[in-house]
């Protein structure tokens, strides 16, 4: 269940997570990369972020990239503009 804390939104990081299909480990990881937008913790101790960071999360989330590592034109560099 969402918090409400002066107007704005917040999702804990276990709710994130569990919504995303991610664990708490996997927010924490990408956190400390900063591949993820960093959230605010309340006095608690819990790790809160924002409606737009949680989605900011699950964009990064379900982000395609080749599997070899490589940009799909990586080849034009080499073999120039009419390669393929």
């Amino acid at each position: 269940m969402p918090l409400d804390i002066q107007g704005v939104t917040y999702w804990t990081a276990t709710e994130t997570a569990r919504s995303l299909g991610l664990t708490r480990q996997t927010i924490w990881r990408w956190g400390q990369t900063g591949s993820i937008p960093p959230g605010r913790r309340d006095r608690r101790g819990r790790h809160l972020f924002t409606t737009g960071e949680v989605e900011a999360i699950r964009d990064y989330a379900h982000e395609l990239r080749p599997a070899n590592g490589e940009a799909p034109n990586q080849l034009r560099l080499f073999n120039g503009p009419d390669s393929r």
